[in-house]
């Protein structure tokens, strides 16, 4: 026989707070899911954006004869010079340029 409780369709203390418990953990995880997958968008989104004003900065300079000021300062965003090194008797160094709207291409 049926004991009274579960004819009426209740359910014990103990299991209502661990299923809400279990919900609260769920819906905090979707939450977090959630705002992760937005900024990647976001991230997404900005890169487009970024490259195709980088392309339309390109196209401005597609048949450039000579490198003067203006069009480096429209071009790049910073130059990294790295420590000097000698290998194999030769001096090197590692130049990185980081461009504008896109970054370090390398």
């Amino acid at each position: 026989m049926l004991s009274e409780d579960k004819v009426k369709g209740e359910i014990a203390e103990d299991i209502c707070t661990r299923l809400i418990n279990q919900y609260e953990a769920e819906r905090r995880e979707k939450a977090e899911e959630a705002h992760t997958l937005t900024v990647q968008i976001e991230n997404f989104q900005s890169g487009q954006s970024n490259t195709q004003e980088w392309i339309n900065v390109i196209r401005q300079f597609a048949n450039i004869e000579t490198l003067d000021r203006d069009t480096i300062l429209k071009l790049i965003d910073k130059v990294e010079v790295g420590e000097r090194s000698v290998i194999d008797n030769q001096k090197q160094r590692e130049i990185r340029i980081h461009y504008k709207f896109v970054g370090y291409i390398g």
